[in-house]
């Protein structure tokens, strides 16, 4: 069957004014639409001022704000040396940031309470074994730590230690992106490319999505 409700913002003036219609269609409601196929069809822009999106498996999304912060060099320009043991990563451009509160300086990042889903990757080359991962400072202690790679001495073959996860922080934090390299190579945070390119070298990169 199918109706109409009158959904008033003004129900008691006469005549009721304003607000819009609901659309009653087989047991579905529609907003700005009187054919609904589902429980709830929206024809037009649906905004959460509080709260945000609640899932069928009981999780809530609030946000979907990122940022975006890579090592950017001047073509022709390596990654640099890197060193036999741990590293900060160099983190200097922010290329997007919609998180309120997030910021980089001096490779770190400084991230407000919430919760964070993150892909990271550290390139290397030429250093053997290779491990990336994403370190809170605040509370000194490794977020996430991806897998171990591995890139020949003897190759000019550049790989990528990915990192990536989840995490909840219910105050500021800061954190930094770190790598662990086993041998030493004068390129060994990444080659650049010295022929021609697209304007610049990127190198290490970190992507941050705030979710709640």
């Amino acid at each position: 069957t199918a109706g109409i409700v009158y959904a008033w913002t003004n129900p008691t003036a006469n005549p009721p004014s304003g607000g819009g219609v609901l659309y009653y269609y087989n047991g579905n409601v529609g907003i700005a639409t009187t054919t609904p196929a589902s429980k709830l069809t929206v024809a037009g822009t649906i905004e959460s001022t509080t709260g945000g999106i609640k899932f069928p498996d009981g999780t809530t999304q609030a946000s979907t704000a990122v940022l975006h912060v890579r090592d950017e060099k001047t073509l022709g320009t390596s990654g640099g040396a890197n060193i036999a043991g741990i590293q900060t990563r160099t983190l200097n451009t922010v290329v997007l940031n919609e998180i309120t509160g997030a910021s980089l300086v001096a490779n770190q990042i400084t991230l407000p309470a919430g919760t964070y889903e993150f892909f990271g990757r550290c390139p290397a080359i030429r250093v053997n074994k290779t491990q990336c991962g994403l370190y809170n400072i605040t509370d000194a202690v490794y977020t996430t730590i991806g897998a171990t790679m591995i890139t020949d001495e003897t190759d000019f073959v550049i790989i990528d230690s990915l990192v990536m996860g989840k995490f909840t922080i219910v105050t500021q934090k800061v954190f930094e992106l770190r790598q662990y390299t086993q041998s030493i190579f004068a390129a060994g945070l990444g080659l650049s490319n010295i022929v021609a390119g697209l304007g610049k070298e990127v190198y290490a990169e970190l992507f941050i999505k705030k979710i709640n």
